[in-house]
């Protein structure tokens, strides 16, 4: 029984990622899925669900601004798996309250739940919701 058929799936990703999730799925029979790099993803105007891996903590400020603005910002609901290891290196990626300030300043209310046990460095994973009036 199918509860929920979503109008479309879409992957976000840059090209060499978008490649291998091609060819994955493709050797799995799905073929349902839409596959965008940041640059070519334009939102409609509004997004249910937006799940994120890890790599979005680990990409560089610039690709995390422009990710906010053309995915998530447009997201009714949301999960960011986090893992903040690359700031131990002198990377400039956002930490978690820096994450968390920019989704408030989106009108994304967030909880976040601490791995435990711990499996990696700094990792937690961060959940939204939207609380604008328009995407409820």
């Amino acid at each position: 029984m199918e509860l929920h058929k979503p109008a479309n799936y879409c992957i976000i990703d840059t090209a060499p990622s978008l490649a291998l999730a091609k060819k994955t799925l493709s050797d799995w029979g799905v073929d349902d899925v839409e596959f965008y790099t940041p640059e070519d993803f334009i939102a409609p105007s509004t997004i249910h669900l937006v799940v994120s891996p890890f790599v979005f903590t680990e990409s560089p400020r610039e690709w995390q601004k422009h990710y906010l603005k053309r995915v998530v910002s447009h997201a009714e609901c949301g999960y960011l798996d986090c893992r903040f290891p690359l700031r131990h290196f002198g990377l400039k990626v956002w930490s978690k309250e820096q994450i968390l300030r920019k989704l408030a300043s989106l009108d994304k209310e967030c909880r976040v739940l601490e791995e435990q046990p711990l499996t990696d460095i700094d990792r937690c994973s961060i959940s939204f919701v939207s609380t604008r009036e328009s995407m409820n």
